[in-house]
């Protein structure tokens, strides 16, 4: 995952957050944040050549919670966005780790190039991972939504945004960890 990958998803809130500082106005700032979401979506369209259906799903989100905030002249519906888009993201991935082992592995399978493939044993260590995935986004969402209400402007856009990029920091410092020791290598193919 490249830095302009997670820079370019935090789009939306990076320029609510620079518009804030700069014209103080939340109409102004949510509304800037609404058009970045939109060239946001325009761009992965424009670039893949398909529709994102999670990033459209965003879009819609950012948009009906700027719609309600700029209405209700409270921003705090915007500020919640985050934690509403992970929500639909834990029950999204609690289904494909109570379905069955063949939707998950076509799942990630269409996912991957042609020469690699899932092997169906994966399917146990891929729910464990989903699993430790799920609760680290159930203490993000939580953290976005005690942000949004009780904590600065600046301390939730750090929450929302990048914070969930260092909450996964223990995680791969385990990960790694475990590699190391155990010795194992990501199998590849044979060419």
């Amino acid at each position: 995952m490249s830095i302009f990958f997670i820079l370019f998803q935090l789009l939306p809130i990076m320029v609510y957050i620079l518009v804030d500082g700069i014209f103080n106005n939340p109409v102004i700032s949510i509304i800037a944040a609404i058009t970045a979401a939109a060239v946001q979506t325009a761009y992965g369209y424009y670039s893949s050549g398909s529709i994102d259906y999670f990033i459209l799903l965003d879009t819609g989100l950012i948009i009906l919670m700027g719609v309600i905030s700029i209405t209700a002249r409270n921003e705090l519906f915007f500020k919640i966005k985050p934690g509403i888009i992970e929500i639909i993201m834990i029950f999204y991935l609690l289904f494909l780790v109570m379905a069955p082992d063949t939707v998950m592995i076509n799942y990630f399978s269409r996912m991957m190039p042609a020469e690699y493939k899932l092997n169906p044993m994966a399917a146990v260590m891929l729910k464990k991972t989903i699993i430790l995935f799920i609760i680290f986004i159930i203490l993000h969402a939580a953290s976005v939504f005690y942000t949004a209400f009780y904590s600065s402007k600046k301390i939730w856009a750090f929450v929302s945004g990048p914070g969930l990029y260092f909450i996964f920091i223990p995680v791969m410092i385990y990960v790694f960890y475990k590699k190391f020791v155990s010795g194992k290598n990501v199998a590849r193919p044979n060419n």
